[in-house]
C-alpha cells in the first residue's frame, strides 16, 4: 500500500493510530476511577458511622451499669438520705475509676443537689420531666456553664432517698478518641433553643475536617473537595435519637479518599 510506503508515513501512522486510542480510552479510564471512588464512598464511610455508633452504645452501656449498680447499692441510699458523702465515696469510686469521664450528682427527694462526683460546676438541681431510668440528651450535661460540653445523662431514683444523674459528656476527648478508632473525620454540629438563635451551631469538630462539608453534607454519601478529596454524609446515632432531647444533635463523618480521587480527578479527564 502506497499510504505506508515509506517508513516515516509508518512511524506517522503509528503515532496517529496511538493518540486515537488513547483518546478512546480516556471516557473508559475516567468511568472505571469514578465507579472505584463511589465504591470507596459507599463502603467504606458506612463502615466508619457504624463504627462511631458502636463505641457510643458501648459508653452508653458504661453509663447505665453505673447509673444501676450505684443507685440500687442499699449502703448508697443510706448515704444518700444521711447526705454523707464520705459513706458515698467509695461507693462511687470504683465505677468512677473505671468510668473516669462519667459525672455524678445526687439528689434529694426535692431535686437539690446534695452530692456530686466529677463536676467542676455541678447543676443544682434536678432536669424536670425525667426521674426514670431514660436517656437525656442536655446541653451541658451534669455542668453548668455554656462552655460545657452536651451529653447523654440518665437518672434513676436512689431508694426512697432522692435520685442519681449520671453523665456522659460528649466532649473534644471524646471524640478524638472515637476519630482514632474509626479513622474518620467527625463533626458535632447542635440546635439549641436557648442559644445561637435557635439555630444548629458547631460544637466541635476533629481532625482536618473540612468545614465546608458541612454545607452539602447529607445523610446519603456525597464526595466533597477542598485541598483532599473527602466523602461526608451526616448521621444521628440510634442512641441519640431515642433519647429525650433537650437540644438536637447532628453528626458528620468526612473520610479522606483522596488515593482514589487522584487519577478521576486529572485534567485529562475532565
Amino acid at each position: 500500500m502506497r499510504l505506508f510506503s515509506t517508513v516515516r508515513r509508518k512511524l506517522t501512522a503509528l503515532v496517529a493510530f496511538s493518540a486515537v486510542a488513547a483518546i478512546v480510552m480516556l471516557p473508559i479510564l475516567w468511568w472505571l476511577a469514578h465507579r472505584e471512588l463511589l465504591e470507596q464512598v459507599h463502603a467504606r464511610l458506612p463502615a466508619a458511622i457504624l463504627g462511631v455508633e458502636k463505641d457510643l452504645d458501648d459508653e452508653i452501656v458504661d453509663l447505665d451499669v453505673t447509673a444501676a449498680a450505684v443507685a440500687d447499692e442499699h449502703d448508697a441510699q443510706a448515704a444518700l438520705a444521711a447526705r454523707d458523702e464520705k459513706a458515698l465515696e467509695p461507693i462511687v469510686q470504683p465505677f468512677r475509676t473505671a468510668y473516669p469521664d462519667l459525672d455524678l450528682l445526687f439528689f434529694g427527694p426535692d431535686g437539690k443537689l446534695v452530692i456530686q462526683f466529677g463536676c467542676d460546676h455541678p447543676r443544682a438541681e434536678m432536669p424536670k420531666r425525667l426521674q426514670k431510668s431514660t436517656h437525656l440528651v442536655l446541653a451541658h450535661g451534669c455542668e453548668l456553664g455554656e462552655t460545657a460540653p452536651v451529653a447523654v445523662a440518665t437518672i434513676r431514683p436512689v431508694g426512697d432517698a432522692g435520685f442519681l444523674m449520671v453523665c456522659f459528656p460528649l466532649d473534644a476527648h471524646y471524640f478524638a478518641s472515637v476519630h482514632a478508632k474509626v479513622n474518620a473525620a467527625l463533626a458535632l454540629e447542635v440546635t439549641n433553643p436557648r442559644s445561637h438563635g435557635g439555630a444548629r451551631y458547631t460544637e466541635l469538630t476533629t481532625g482536618a475536617f473540612p468545614p465546608g462539608a458541612l454545607a452539602i453534607a447529607t445523610a446519603k454519601p456525597q464526595l466533597y473537595t477542598d485541598d483532599a478529596a473527602w466523602a461526608v454524609a451526616t448521621f444521628v446515632p440510634a442512641a441519640i435519637a431515642q433519647s429525650e432531647q433537650k437540644v438536637a444533635l447532628r453528626l458528620t463523618a468526612a473520610l479522606d479518599v483522596s488515593g482514589a480521587a487522584i487519577f478521576y480527578e486529572s485534567p485529562l479527564l475532565r
